[in-house]
């Protein structure tokens, strides 16, 4: 993390580290529907509205939801200010950062489907997730 002098040498380190621990299991014991990644921030904000607004509305028992970004406690602000008093108040809460391939590599795995709105600003490492 951080400033880095060579962004496709900090890459290469993260693609390294990213197909070291391919056979490692996954640390999340269930699989969810969907994921929320970046969950605390400003998209992950207005992915929640829309979630509540429409889909939560309709089919409650249709899918597994998690929501996950790299601050377990301001995803659970976000979730706790959006959700309090509804029934997604308890929707669990993964973690991964981009500058942890592991912890990405855990997140893709415990998700049929991953949502990214983690900022642009983040470098290209996210291509790892899609990868």
């Amino acid at each position: 993390p951080g400033c880095v002098d060579d962004p496709l040498r900090e890459l290469e380190i993260q693609w390294q580290r990213f197909m070291d621990c391919g056979a490692r299991p996954s640390h999340y014991s269930k699989k969810f529907d969907i994921v929320i990644f970046g969950a605390s921030g400003y998209v992950g904000y207005m992915m929640m509205e829309y979630l509540k607004r429409t889909v939560l509305k309709r089919k409650r028992d249709s899918f597994t939801l998690a929501f996950a970004g790299r601050s377990a406690s301001k995803v659970a602000e976000m979730r706790n200010r959006e959700f309090s008093g509804t029934a997604w108040a308890e929707t669990p809460i993964l973690t991964a950062s981009f500058d942890d391939a592991a912890s990405i590599m855990d997140l893709a795995r415990s998700a049929h489907v991953v949502v990214n709105c983690a900022s642009s600003y983040i470098p290209m490492e996210g291509r790892v997730l899609v990868d």
